[in-house]
């Protein structure tokens, strides 16, 4: 029996872009505490 990995694969892929898209935003002084946290629970809940 072949294991599939296809979805880990596109799990992976997700988490990485929302990881990039976190760091990009993250680093900008102009942004809040509270930004910061919807950004975080974001990245958690993609890759949930």
């Amino acid at each position: 029996m072949k294991l599939v990995l296809n979805s880990l694969a596109n799990a992976i892929a997700s988490m990485d872009r929302a990881l990039r898209f976190a760091d990009k935003r993250l680093i900008m002084e102009d942004i809040d505490d509270e930004e910061k946290e919807v950004i975080k629970a974001g990245v958690i809940q993609n890759t949930e």
